[in-house]
């Protein structure tokens, strides 16, 4: 609760800030009116900060909503009658990045963006957005870090107000070049991981780090066919105890379940941040193109190949052989599937690229 309140409050008073010099510049496309300020915005989240507070925070409470009610006033005066919100609307493709300075704003209007490097606090929901972790869309945002960039993995339109700058991906170098220093060229996986990254499929797990190495989680998978499918929007929660609304992963995961390609683990939860099995990552694969694009999926391929064959499990055996059948998976040392071992990023960027690049 502490944490949570500080970072809203933390929020509030930078938000104050990028409003002033939102309002006191105007602009010719708002986003915002003052009406809107006036009316619903202010009001309501003062009301979210009031309903936070309890007796020990009151008194930084009551300091701070005291600031936020006269910076408030003062921006509607500065306006003087304009709808004018301050925000800048930038049209953003896939690799285009948007780098914030601290106390700026941002709305993910349409499309997909995650946070590449930097600390943002989505307001709306009250919790801090890390690197590497997805915009919810229509979220307010504001920087917490001395500076934070966004990366836009769906074409779309971002709203900003504050000190920004717009770099466009360049297609003469697109694919050439990563961020990453974890990510090599003449590394096997290296190819994989710019085409993801180039896609707008994954993002970094840091600003330089990409982390080939590591087991890819259940929140992370979901998030990636969500990606892939245009990041479609879904008004239907997650139907897990485990998947609180506001977190990066919720639409990934809530899209993911209402289209059948992802299930729970038993007792009505996800367990989004659980290692991903590679029978569980070819499954979801599987349900995607089967459930989801409505495509032919035939058992091309056979796990008598392969020296464990018989413990892929039985709920996901036309997935695997599906999978090995569209050249999807191979094995790993001694001819194994090794179909409950994890799956790291490095190969679900491969598995991915394969699936993706298919004839």
């Amino acid at each position: 609760m502490k944490r949570r309140l500080h970072l809203i409050l933390i929020a509030v008073v930078l938000l104050g800030v990028g409003i002033a010099m939102a309002v006191g510049s105007g602009s010719a496309d708002p986003m915002i009116s003052r009406s809107y300020w006036e009316n619903t915005y202010l009001p309501g989240l003062a009301e979210a900060l009031r309903q936070q507070a309890n007796e020990d925070t009151q008194s930084v409470y009551s300091a701070v909503a005291d600031r936020l009610d006269k910076a408030g006033k003062a921006d509607l005066e500065a306006a003087a009658g304009e709808k004018g919100g301050g925000f800048t609307l930038v049209q953003l493709q896939p690799g285009d990045t948007l780098k914030l300075k601290k106390g700026a704003g941002a709305v993910v209007q349409s499309g997909g963006a995650a946070l590449s490097a930097g600390a943002l606090v989505d307001v709306t929901d009250g919790v801090e957005v890390l690197a590497g972790e997805d915009l919810a869309e229509t979220h307010r945002c504001v920087v917490t870090s001395a500076d934070a960039t966004l990366r836009q993995t769906r074409s779309g339109t971002v709203a900003y107000t504050g000190e920004g700058s717009v770099a466009t991906a360049d297609p003469a170098t697109s694919g050439k070049a990563l961020p990453f220093t974890d990510v090599a060229p003449g590394q096997w996986f290296y190819d994989a991981v710019a085409f993801v990254y180039e896609k707008g499929y994954f993002s970094g797990t840091g600003t330089t780090t990409f982390d080939p190495n590591s087991y890819m989680d259940r929140a992370m998978v979901a998030t990636v066919l969500h990606r892939l499918a245009g990041s479609e929007r879904v008004d239907a929660p997650a139907a897990f105890a485990d998947v609180p609304a506001g977190q990066w992963y919720t639409q990934g995961v809530a899209w993911a379940s209402a289209k059948g390609i992802v299930n729970g683990m038993g007792d009505g939860n996800y367990q989004p941040k659980t290692p991903v099995t590679r029978e569980q990552l070819v499954t979801m694969l599987y349900r995607f193109e089967r459930d989801y694009r409505q495509a032919a999926v035939p058992a091309a391929g056979s796990l008598d190949g392969f020296a464990d064959g018989s413990a892929v499990s039985s709920w996901a055996g036309d997935a695997m052989r599906w999978a090995i059948g569209a050249g999807l998976i191979q094995g790993r040392d001694a001819g194994r599937l090794d179909p409950l071992g994890t799956a790291t990023r490095a190969e679900v960027a491969t598995i991915l690229q394969r699936f993706v690049t298919r004839p």
